[in-house]
């Protein structure tokens, strides 16, 4: 019967052994912690019950309890830890149990579950510090700042807070917790504020205003009505959503969400709670920020105005002024004097000079004494320069209290002028409408009435009778587009609600003359949509019109002359073909232009060649100048391909940039200049044959004039001598001496020919022997001292290249000793990447290189001879000279060609 007792109790009752062990727990406890009767007895119960962080210091009370001789404890607030993991706040008391013998056998403790009190105690406190800080706040500040501590007491990382119009079907989102935006809802971080649901739209969340109390959804995902989330929104687990009430209808909504355990009612109430308590706090902020606007927005509505304006009291005094009347010079009328805040007015007018002025104290008196009344008052004021004119008007201030009177004063003086300026830019515009021949037309569809500008009428011809209906327009278009026109002005513009845009034939009502005109005008429409009036501008285009059509008249003529055209001709938009005429069909071997148009042009031409193609087409888009002729190579339909010319052009049409590319067959070109450069080859390579041909018939002459004459003339010498010492008359002898003597000329002569022809030298030693040799010979017979500069030499001179080089070598020290006057001169043999570089240099007078070749018979045959030999072994020949500057001839030859 006792346990069923201490179950019956509210009081959490726990019965302690002395080692801290559960003996015995009643039904309470084990309902407010969530767990069973078997998971406490025999278990430690600070183990299981209290968590980590306050076991260490319950731990040291129980044992200094224990170990006590108190007869029972005072009542302390602990932490438990309940079976779902939850925090709660106890009010516990323990008492020890003793035998007989004073020995601790047990401790009782009782308790009291007080969360949801200090909870409670907690939203109060919180709602008192919302309240102290929100004097310093904006709404959006102080509602960012309730849902941040409104989710940490309920433990909810996600808060939102709604405003719902006065009909319940619209809310608006005014705040997000700090929370969300940062960790949670991405999509919402630039729309947290402003953004609008319809309730027919509008999620699970929105239930608690559809059903107008709190909602709470502990599995979000099990719900069978919910609309699923943006993309980026936050994932919901559950939420508590609570709405607001004010004198029977829903103002706004507070939700959070996201709690890691589920929400209780104590969680609502809390909501509910802190809910209403700010909303109070919102309303009185929302009301003083508007007073703020509205103050504000009155004083910026007056200093935002022109015109100058100043309250008075009765006595004139200004009590106050917007920044125009402060700040604008005239605010020294009158008298010049400067008409400040606490300055009478009225004894500035009445001491003004200005006889005008007293007809504004006079309205200003007026309207003091008698209420209803308002006054204008317009006047001009001599100034320095000018005369300005001012409107002036001044009315009382209606509301309790004392007197007030407003003065409005504006300066019109530029409002005149402007006036002046419009009705001048009237009439020009009225000119300029006469010279574009263009005029303005209302026509009224309730009445059928139209009026128009007089340069309209100009254009119709009109004339004082014609009837001004859709009838009398009718009359004015051209007969053959008469029905044409009415058909469309009532089934399209007004019908289908369009605009008018039309190019037509009138015939003028004067004199019967045929016109082309471009209508143009738009509908004006009632609240239902329905047409009242159509307004539009009227131009007379005929001479532009026959402009155009002799346009398209030259273009006929273009486009017959390039179909015409023996010349292959194709046109481009948005680079690819959009015309082709027959020359170029036939080029591209094509039977029809349907096989041409629309292929992009980059595929008219080989591969090799498409990048480059594509770039020079880009470029004439971009810079818009016309392309030299270029030679390119197209693939033709049948796969072959042909050399072309090209040449291109950019032209508009429209805002369309075009190309007319133009095609000339070089095919025939090409093959005559392939065939002339095989002739050019075949004519090197004789020019190459017949140089070593001449090398070897020289070589050969060289052998039989040393082998024959040489040997002839030697043997002729030696007979001379052999009868010069058989004869013994002095007259004999006398003339052996003298045939001796030719014989030894004609033996130097032909060893002179000899080395001149094929020196042996070259032959039997080499090259740079050879140019060692020539030096010497060149100083021997002219005087003429050669410097050598063989460091450079190659090693390997091939044996077609050296007599070339050996000649040139000669021929150019040669001219030295004739032309140049030098007495010295110098000789470098040089090997430079694959080539042999020769160079002869002389400080002699020098020439000018331009005129060497003017004569084959001039003194310069010898620099032509040594180009022609050095052009047929495949080399170049530079000369670098001047008048008084010296001479420089060099002969470069590839080594490759005399292998």
């Amino acid at each position: 019967m006792a346990r069923e007792y201490l179950d019956a109790v509210t009081t959490l009752m726990v019965v302690l052994n002395p080692d801290a062990t559960v003996r015995f727990v009643n039904r309470r406890v084990c309902k407010e912690l969530g767990v069973t009767e078997a998971d406490l007895l025999g278990r430690d119960w600070l183990d299981v019950s209290v968590p980590t962080f306050a076991r260490e210091a319950v731990r040291e009370c129980f044992a200094g309890m224990v170990a006590s001789d108190a007869p029972d404890c005072a009542i302390e607030e602990t932490t438990l830890l309940a079976g779902n993991g939850e925090l709660r706040v106890l009010s516990w008391a323990c008492a020890p149990v003793r035998n007989d013998a004073g020995q601790l056998v047990g401790v009782v403790c009782t308790g009291e579950d007080v969360t949801e009190r200090r909870r409670f105690d907690r939203a109060a406190a919180l709602v008192a510090a919302l309240r102290e800080c929100s004097n310093q706040q904006t709404i959006s500040e102080f509602l960012v700042e309730t849902l941040d501590r409104t989710g940490e007491l309920l433990s909810s990382p996600i808060g939102f807070y709604h405003f719902v119009d006065p009909d319940e079907r619209t809310v608006h989102l005014q705040a997000l917790s700090t929370a969300t935006v940062e960790k949670f809802c991405t999509s919402c971080v630039t729309e947290s504020s402003g953004l609008h649901y319809d309730m027919d739209s509008a999620g699970i969340w929105a239930d608690c205003v559809r059903e107008r109390r709190p909602v709470v959804h502990n599995d979000y995902t099990s719900v069978p009505n919910r609309r699923g989330l943006p993309s980026g929104h936050v994932e919901f687990t559950r939420e508590l959503c609570v709405p607001i009430f004010r004198h029977g209808r829903i103002v706004a909504v507070l939700g959070v969400g996201n709690r890691p355990r589920e929400y209780t009612d104590a969680d609502v109430a809390i909501a509910t709670y802190i809910a209403e308590a700010t909303w109070e706090i919102t309303q009185r902020k929302m009301a003083e920020e508007a007073l703020r606007e509205a103050e504000c927005f009155s004083r910026e509505v007056l200093d935002s105005l022109l015109a100058q304006v100043a309250v008075l009291d009765e006595e004139g005094r200004i009590l106050g002024a917007n920044r125009a009347w402060l700040e604008l010079p005239d605010n020294r009328q009158p008298g010049d004097e400067i008409l400040s805040v606490g300055a009478n007015y009225l004894d500035a007018c009445d001491r003004s000079s200005h006889p005008e002025m007293a007809a504004v104290a006079t309205a200003i008196r007026d309207v003091t004494r008698n209420a209803g009344s308002r006054l204008e008052v317009e006047y001009s004021l001599p100034t320095d320069n000018d005369v300005r004119s001012f409107h002036t008007i001044v009315s009382r201030f209606v509301g309790p209290g004392p007197v007030r009177v407003v003065v409005t004063h504006r300066d019109t003086t530029k409002a005149q002028s402007t006036e002046r300026t419009l009705i001048e830019r009237s009439r020009l515009l009225e000119e300029a409408q006469r010279v574009a021949r263009m005029g303005w037309y209302s026509y009224d569809l309730q009445t059928d009435y139209w009026s128009c500008s007089q340069v309209l009428e100009e254009v119709f011809g009109l004339t004082d009778g014609h009837p001004r209906t859709l009838i009398g327009w009718a009359e004015v278009v051209h007969p053959e587009d008469r029905e044409a026109m009415v058909a469309y002005v009532r089934d399209e513009v007004v019908g289908a609600k369009r605009q008018f845009d039309r190019e037509y034939r009138i015939q003028r009502v004067s004199d019967g003359a045929v016109r082309w005109v471009r209508g143009y005008g738009e509908l004006d429409l009632d609240e239902q949509g329905n047409p009242l009036r159509l307004v539009g501008i009227i131009q007379d285009i005929t001479e532009r019109h026959r402009s155009e059509e002799a346009i398209r008249q030259s273009e006929q003529r273009y486009r017959a002359l390039i179909e015409q055209s023996p010349v292959a001709i194709f046109v481009s938009r948005d680079e690819c073909v959009d015309f082709a005429n027959a020359a170029c069909l036939q080029l591209f071997g094509v039977a029809s232009p349907e096989q041409l148009v629309g292929t992009p042009l980059v595929e008219l031409f080989v591969p090799e060649h498409r990048r480059a193609i594509g770039q020079r087409i880009r470029r004439l888009h971009t810079r818009l100048t016309a392309t030299s002729l270029v030679e390119q190579q197209i693939l033709r339909l049948d796969g072959s391909r042909r050399f072309v010319d090209v040449s291109a052009a950019p032209f508009f049409e429209g805002d369309e940039t075009m190309l007319h590319v133009v095609l000339v067959d070089a095919d025939q070109r090409k093959q005559a200049e392939l065939a002339i450069r095989q002739h050019q080859e075949r004519l090197s390579e004789l020019a190459s044959e017949l140089m070593r041909t001449g090398e070897r018939e020289r070589r050969r002459l060289a052998v039989e004039l040393h082998d024959s004459v040489g040997q002839t003339l030697a043997a002729s010498k030696m007979c001379a001598r052999s009868i010069w010492d058989q004869v013994r008359d002095d007259v004999s002898r006398g003339e052996l001496d003298r045939l001796v003597s030719l014989i030894d000329q004609s033996l130097n002569h032909v060893r002179s020919l000899t080395a001149q022809l094929s020196p042996p030298a070259l032959y039997e030693l080499g090259l740079c022997p050879a140019l060692e040799w020539l030096a010497e010979d060149v100083r021997r017979l002219y005087g003429l001292a050669c410097y050598l500069d063989l460091r450079q030499a190659p090693d390997d001179v091939p044996d077609a290249l050296a007599p070339v080089l050996f000649r040139a070598a000669r021929e150019l020290l040669s001219n030295v000793h004739r032309h140049s006057g030098a007495s010295a001169a110098r000789l470098t043999l040089a090997l430079s990447s694959h080539d042999a570089i020769l160079r002869v240099e002389d400080k002699g007078v020098g020439f000018t290189p331009e005129g060497y070749g003017a004569g084959l018979a001039g003194e310069r045959f010898g620099l032509l001879s040594v180009g022609e030999d050095v052009r047929h072994a495949g080399g170049d020949l530079t000369i670098r000279s001047g008048p008084g500057d010296g001479t420089t001839v060099e002969v470069r030859l590839p080594l490759e060609s005399g292998r």
